[in-house]
C-alpha cells in the first residue's frame, strides 16, 4: 500500500531488535514475481512504492535488497506445537511424499533454496518439483469454496490463483492433521469482512489483518495462542475508516484434541508479512 515500504522496513527492523521474540513468515507477496510486476500491479506494487520513495535507480536496489531479505524468511511455523502456520495453507503431497515428509525437508536448516522468484525456478530433478511444489502450496493455496469438486485426496486446481496452486478440502485437512499431529491451521491469504474466518469444520483459520483493503470495508483480525486456548481478535472498521476500542470483539477456541504440546520442539520453519494497504482498483495486488 501507501506506506509498503514503511511497513516492510518496521517489520524487519522489529526483527533485529528482538529476533527470539518476532518472526516473520513468507508470504507471495514477499516473492519477486508479484511485487516487481509493476506492468500487473502498477503502481500499486512494492517496486513502484520503492522507485516513488527513492527514485527509479535507487528505488529499484532498495527492492532488490527487501527481496534478498524476503528469500531468507521461513515459510511456515507452528505454534505451542498444535498450531500450523502459513501464508496460504497446507502442501499436498507429491513425488511419493507425505505430509509429514514434505514438511520435515522444511526442518533441516539451510536445505530450503533461497530463491526470490520461484515461479521460474528449475523443475528438471525430483527434487526441484518436490520444492516448487511445496513452496507453492505454502504461499498460495486456499480452502476449497462450498460444492467445489475435489479429487480423492481432497485438492483440486486453484485456477483463480494460477499454475501449480490447489485448494484443499476436509479430507485434505483430517489427513494432515492426522498424519502431523496439529490441531490447527492457521493462515491468510485472503480477505474476511471481520478480519477472521474459520472453514474446514473450524480446524482452519483465516486471519487477515489489513483493515479497509483495497477501499474496502473489511475489518481486521489476529489470534493471541496462549495456554492451550486460541483467543480470535476482531476489529471491525467504523464508517469514518477508523477503528475504536468499543469496534473490538474476542472470542475463544478450546483444542479438542488434547492439550497443545504433542510434538518435540521446532524453531520456526520455513517464511508473511502482514498484508498491506494498496491504494482503490483496479491497481490493487491479489494476494
Amino acid at each position: 500500500g501507501a506506506a509498503g515500504t514503511e511497513v516492510a522496513a518496521m517489520l524487519l527492523a522489529m526483527k533485529c531488535i528482538a529476533p527470539d521474540s518476532v518472526f516473520l513468515l513468507r508470504g507471495n507477496h514477499e516473492t519477486a514475481e508479484v511485487n516487481r510486476d509493476i506492468e500487473r500491479y502498477q503502481s500499486s506494487s512494492f517496486l513502484a512504492q520503492c522507485k516513488m520513495r527513492f527514485g527509479e535507480e535507487l528505488g529499484d536496489r532498495v527492492n532488490q535488497a527487501f527481496n534478498a531479505a524476503f528469500a531468507q524468511m521461513p515459510l511456515a511455523a507452528e505454534v505451542d506445537r498444535g498450531v500450523f502456520c502459513a501464508h496460504g495453507g497446507i502442501p499436498r503431497p507429491v513425488e511419493g511424499h507425505t505430509f509429514s515428509s514434505m514438511l520435515e525437508l522444511l526442518r533441516t536448516p539451510g536445505r530450503l533454496p533461497r530463491r526470490e522468484n520461484w515461479t521460474d525456478a528449475p523443475r528438471t530433478t525430483r527434487e526441484e518439483r518436490v520444492w516448487q511444489s511445496l513452496v507453492f502450496s505454502l504461499l498460495w493455496s486456499d480452502p476449497a469454496p462450498p460444492g467445489f469438486a475435489l479429487d480423492e485426496d481432497g485438492f483440486a486446481p486453484n485456477p483463480a490463483r494460477g499454475e501449480l496452486t490447489h485448494v484443499f478440502g476436509n479430507a485434505a485437512i483430517d489427513r494432515f492433521l492426522q498424519q502431523t499431529g496439529y490441531q490447527y491451521v492457521v493462515r491468510a491469504h485472503e480477505v474476511k469482512q471481520q478480519g477472521l474466518r474459520l472453514c474446514g469444520h473450524g480446524r482452519v483459520i483465516t486471519v487477515f489483518s489489513s483493515s479497509a483493503y483495497c477501499g474496502m470495508d473489511n475489518g481486521a483480525g489476529a489470534l493471541l495462542v496462549s495456554a492451550g486456548r486460541i483467543r480470535m481478535v476482531c476489529c471491525k472498521l467504523l464508517s469514518g475508516g477508523g477503528i475504536s476500542p468499543g469496534a473490538i470483539s474476542t472470542s475463544c477456541v478450546t483444542p479438542t484434541n488434547g492439550p497443545m504440546g504433542i510434538l518435540p520442539p521446532l524453531p520456526p520453519i520455513v517464511g508473511p508479512v502482514p498484508s498491506q494497504h494498496p491504494p482503490p482498483p483496479p491497481s490493487c495486488p491479489s494476494m
